[in-house]
């Protein structure tokens, strides 16, 4: 059972390989290196920014601080290789929280909306939206975290959320009005 400081607030989590998992704090900014087999911390690495969401293309982990700034970082040492800036109509979208790579974009639940973003890795434009509001618990929290089962099925749920959205077909040819 892995065992976390009492003052670290655990956050964003992704697999880099079997053996290798990275898990983000909250406000302490570091990221823990944690064998998934034994469960005990392997390194740690301060960030300089906050730890929201994380996640791995296969080449680069790619992490949120609740900006609209994603930052690309070595799965190595966990030095920042670039940064993407994301925007919606030439907006900023702040508050990008738990991340996921799916199909070549980046998946972004924004914090305080209802809101899964499809983001071009490249451009860090905002391509599709994925409008969850009408299916949200009542009188529950925000929604606040999503996993890809790499099978084309988007999970989440929320804060205070007693159940589990199961979204099939993520990459319908139906585009996802916003």
């Amino acid at each position: 059972m892995l065992r976390l400081p009492e003052d670290i607030f655990a956050e964003g989590f992704t697999f880099v390989n079997d053996s290798t998992v990275i898990l983000l704090s909250w406000r302490e900014e570091i990221a823990f290196r944690i064998n998934p087999i034994t469960m005990e911390i392997v390194d740690e690495c301060h960030l300089n920014t906050e730890g929201w969401g994380i996640c791995y293309t296969g080449e680069s982990l790619i992490q949120s601080d609740g900006t609209s700034i994603l930052r690309l970082r070595n799965p190595i040492d966990f030095s920042v290789t670039d940064s993407i800036s994301v925007t919606l109509n030439g907006q900023p979208q702040h508050f990008l929280n738990e991340l996921e790579f799916v199909n070549g974009q980046i998946l972004a639940n924004q914090w305080r909306t209802s809101r899964i973003l499809f983001i071009n890795p490249t451009n860090g434009h905002v391509e599709r939206l994925l409008n969850l509001g009408n299916f949200s618990p009542p009188n529950s929290g925000v929604l606040n975290g999503i996993a890809y089962d790499g099978e084309n099925t988007l999970y989440c749920t929320g804060k205070n959320w007693p159940i589990t959205l199961k979204i099939v077909d993520l990459f319908s040819e139906e585009p996802i009005p916003y």
